[in-house]
């Protein structure tokens, strides 16, 4: 028999890999929900221990869902979200915000918490202990899966992401504290409703500052060490070292009945790690690090997630979906209640800005570890789990499937909300990251020539260019993606495209309809990046037209653009006989898109 260990690694791996297969479906359809992916993986590893007769598989398995591995398991892929969460924080930009901030993390989390709780309570008649456990685990938000929905051309409202960022961070820690030293307490004492024991209190209060105490410190002797470090790839690694170092360190202090939070350890100690010179120290390179963050983030995420959906009971599903549909609305309209009612008295914010900031608040990993750190315990307590109204297996899958439902029916009207509300803007981002980027190289070379002038010395010069470097990196891996993801979408559909204008014109199948479908489908992938440009040159032309009915005079522009599509043109007619064949096709989707007066109003007849 293998060592626990080798299974335990063995598990670990088949997650990663079966994690990559759902990370290729979720991106090749963006509906198909990645959490709804992941959760999936894990139920399929549990039936799959019926038909796989393999020994060291089942073991892997087993290994996988035993309660106590998968509870360390996500609890030390929380730490790793929360530290990269602190690392890509802002901490002047937070500073600005603090109060409403603050504000939004405490008071707002305890507020919504407890209004979800009544709720729950009331329309579910369960003892109130249970109904604020439950809400406790539902409450916490996250940036990460918020900010991911805004992508293509959006932009946030840069105070409102302060806000979003900097609460969810925040909220993230006060509601695992509260949950896990307060709440669950007081479920495991017998008690039906909250226990306000000095115990208690005292132990909640040892969790958060004792954590953020014992981060700050970690953080300092990591940069510290940091400080003469020349190499990204060394400041990556000892960032590794202080967030496994921030993870290990509370479970010490645990042995001395100090319950210290490793989840908000990891999360301070990011922040300070991520923000060197708001706490006296050089700054240095941060993008490397923030992509190798990242990086860990995403492969523990992936584990996590994957992990938590051996947990889901299939049966009682009416139940269990019942619940969870009424666990989202009641979970949503808590959260949109509290902002709107914080921020009424912020002015900067409007009623219907801070709608969108109540209405962005998606639910991530923190509500999943809190669901397996309530499994276990109840699981290790059959006397309190035997007297709840509802099974630990129906409260996981019904608090899990709330996640997904969250994520679904959140995330579906988030875009048109900000759009409506002024939180979010459409920028063209390619142009703007290139902008961007000539400016920041700009500023660059303008420094170079100051220092080859010997106007400022060399400690002036790094620290002046470092920032700059930083953020002109930022721009270009930007730059680059936007650049794929376009190039990507123009190919998968400028094929359907055409063959849209060929049904257009066709009223029936003709022998030269269907010789130019065979034409289409043998092109190469060089002429189909042709035949995009084209695309784009026609569509581009014809809005132009459009706005020059409307009176917008762009004469020029419209020229320069119609020179370009001739030669373009031209260069086909000296190409292959499919690209002739495929000149025609152009020559007659032109002729639809503009009238001869379109031309003669443009001077171009």
């Amino acid at each position: 028999m293998a060592s626990n260990q080798l299974v335990s690694l063995f598990g670990i791996a088949i997650l990663l890999v079966l994690g990559v297969f759902a990370d290729e479906l979720s991106d090749k359809n963006k509906r198909f929900p990645r959490l709804l992916a992941l959760l999936g993986i894990g139920s399929f590893l549990v039936v799959s221990q019926n038909f796989i007769n393999f020994n060291f598989y089942s073991e892997a398995i087993s290994n996988l869902h035993s309660v106590d591995n998968v509870r360390f398991i996500t609890e030390l892929v929380l730490s790793i979200v929360l530290f990269k969460e602190g690392i890509e924080l802002d901490f002047r930009g937070f500073l600005k915000d603090i109060r409403v901030i603050l504000l939004l993390a405490f008071i707002g989390t305890l507020i919504s918490t407890l209004i979800f709780a009544v709720s729950i309570s009331v329309f579910l008649s369960y003892p109130f202990i249970l109904a604020i456990i439950v809400a406790g685990i539902l409450t916490p938000t996250d940036p990460a899966a918020t900010f991911s929905l805004f992508k293509g051309g959006l932009k946030v409202n840069p105070k409102l992401k302060n806000i979003i960022g900097g609460e969810s961070a925040l909220n993230d820690a006060v509601a695992i504290v509260l949950v896990t030293e307060w709440f669950l307490s007081s479920l495991v004492k017998g008690s039906k409703s909250l226990t306000f024991d000095s115990n208690l209190i005292s132990e909640v209060l040892i969790s958060f500052l004792g954590a953020i105490l014992l981060g700050l410190a970690l953080a300092y002797f990591f940069l510290f060490i940091n400080k003469n470090i020349k190499l990204s790839i060394q400041t990556n690694l000892l960032s590794l070292a202080l967030l496994i170092t921030s993870f290990i360190f509370p479970l010490f202090f645990h042995e001395f009945h100090l319950p210290v939070s490793a989840a908000i350890t990891s999360l301070t100690a990011g922040i300070v790690f991520g923000n060197p010179t708001v706490f006296g120290f050089n700054r240095f390179p941060l993008h490397e690090l923030e992509d190798f963050q990242h990086v860990l983030s995403e492969t523990g995420e992936l584990i996590a997630f994957s992990a938590i959906g051996m947990f889901i009971a299939y049966n009682d599903f009416a139940l269990v979906l019942g619940l969870a549909l009424l666990f989202t609305l009641l979970g949503l309209i808590a959260r949109l209640i509290t902002v709107n009612v914080l921020l009424f008295p912020y002015k900067e914010i409007s009623p219907k800005k801070a709608f969108f900031v109540g209405w962005a608040g998606m639910r991530g990993l923190a509500s999943g570890t809190l669901v397996l750190i309530i499994y276990s315990t109840l699981k290790q307590y059959p006397s309190v789990a035997n007297s709840l109204p509802v099974s630990p297996e129906i409260l996981v899958s019904a608090i899990v499937l709330s996640l997904l439902l969250s994520a679904l029916t959140q995330s579906l009207p988030m875009k048109k909300i900000g759009l409506r509300t002024g939180s979010l803007s459409k920028t063209n981002l390619v142009l703007k990251l290139q902008i961007e980027e000539e400016v920041l190289t700009a500023k660059l070379n303008y420094l170079q020539d100051v220092r080859n002038k010997r106007e400022i010395s060399l400690k002036e010069y790094q620290l002046l260019t470092l920032p700059l470097n930083d953020q002109l990196q930022k721009v270009r891996a930007e730059l680059e993606l936007e650049s794929q993801n376009l190039q990507t979408q123009i190919k998968t559909t400028t094929y359907e495209l055409l063959m849209i204008h060929l049904i257009e014109k066709s009223t029936h199948e003709n022998e030269e309809t269907l010789e130019l479908e065979e034409i289409l489908e043998e092109l190469t992938e060089e002429e189909i990046e042709l035949t995009n440009e084209l695309e784009i040159l026609l569509n581009k032309l014809s809005q132009e037209f459009k706005n020059l009915r409307m009176g917008v005079s762009r004469k020029n522009e419209i020229k320069t653009l119609n020179e370009f599509l001739e030669k373009t043109l031209q260069g086909i007619e000296d190409g292959s006989p499919r690209l002739q064949a495929l000149l025609k096709i152009v020559n007659n989707i032109k002729d639809e898109h503009f009238t001869e007066k379109d031309l003669q109003e443009a001077d171009l007849k």
